[in-house]
């Protein structure tokens, strides 16, 4: 036969029979942990904790959805009357001219904490460089870059990234670039 149970199971391609296991000191249990004693500082946090409120039916939660929603329309409504009359204001300035509105955007200091074209304005006509900066003004201004900032912020970027990207838009026309 075989000499050992290791020289069977190597001949016979069985798994290797395992030492018995030997036991702990002590009993051989793990011990289970005591919970810890409640203190003054646990006691008062739990007490301090908010109450756990119940969840809400699908149709509260829609209902509670749609109350935001509003809410928040109508505060998008009001900021976005005050931003209309300042973008008025610019456009009757810039006369809708794409340079000129590059060229003023830095007064918009609710947007900008600093020029946004460094001072580097395009040259009129020069198709290259009104792309770039119309692409340096659309990554600040895009609605999805500002959704950090207050709703009047938002709005107001907004505003002008559309005013922005139709005389963009009519420029390139005149220009005979296609976008």
């Amino acid at each position: 036969m075989y000499a050992s149970a290791a020289a069977r199971a190597a001949a016979e391609h069985l798994p290797a029979e395992r030492p018995p296991r030997q036991r702990r000191e002590g009993g051989g249990t793990k011990q289970k942990r005591r919970p810890a004693k409640a203190t003054e500082a646990t006691r008062a946090a739990a007490e301090a904790a908010p109450e756990v409120t119940p969840r809400k039916t699908g149709v509260e939660a829609l209902h509670e959805r749609r109350r935001v929603e509003e809410a928040t329309f109508k505060q998008r409504e009001s900021k976005k009357h005050q931003a209309d009359k300042l973008l008025h204001e610019w456009l009757g300035r810039t006369r809708g001219d794409v340079y000129e509105m590059m060229g003023s955007v830095k007064l918009f200091t609710d947007l900008f904490d600093s020029d946004p074209l460094a001072g580097i304005l395009p040259q009129r006509g020069h198709a290259a460089q009104l792309k770039k900066a119309w692409h340096k003004l659309a990554a600040k201004l895009h609605p999805d870059r500002q959704q950090q900032n207050s709703v009047a912020t938002q709005v107001l970027a907004e505003e002008v990234f559309k005013a922005l990207t139709i005389a963009y838009a009519k420029e390139n026309e005149r220009l005979g670039v296609r976008a």
